[in-house]
């Protein structure tokens, strides 16, 4: 609803209140925990192999272009507090992340993926979606650390 809402763009309670964000970060990072470990469960059960990805979003990319900057204050696509969401929350599911690796999921933190994307044009089509050069440097990541490492030891 927050999202859709396009007449109400005020910072909800969920973001200024901070027992309610605190709150509902780690609700989030419960859910995330118990949802990547159901993932590795029914990939596991189907005798394949797991890799859980950290992506990287526009809110953990250093050196912003003036577009990305542009698009995070676009009144009808990046919803007013989102930033803050992401500032706490994308800490506390990178803490999970880390610690179900040490439980033995298989984990790759992607956070870094768009480095070179100013080598390109730009990436980001929204506060949260990728066009295909950003979706290519990231499969170009994985490729590169997880799956020809693989190849090589076989």
């Amino acid at each position: 609803d927050l999202a859709l809402d396009i007449f109400d763009r005020s910072m909800p309670a969920t973001i200024f209140n901070e027992d309610a964000l605190t709150r509902g970060v780690d609700l989030s990072a419960d859910r995330f925990r118990a949802a990547v470990k159901e993932a590795q469960e029914i990939v596991s059960s189907s005798s394949a192999e797991f890799e859980h990805y950290l992506q990287p979003t526009i809110f953990s990319v250093d050196q912003k272009s003036s577009y990305e900057r542009g698009l995070l204050t676009h009144y009808l696509e990046t919803p007013p507090g989102v930033d803050i969401a992401f500032e706490k929350g994308y800490p506390k599911l990178r803490e999970v992340s880390l610690e179900l690796q040490i439980e033995g999921v298989s984990f790759m933190d992607l956070s870094d993926a768009l480095v070179r994307r100013h080598e390109y044009d730009e990436v980001f089509l929204d506060f949260c979606h990728l066009n295909h050069v950003g979706n290519w440097l990231i499969a170009e990541k994985i490729y590169n650390e997880s799956i020809e490492p693989r190849n090589n030891r076989r």
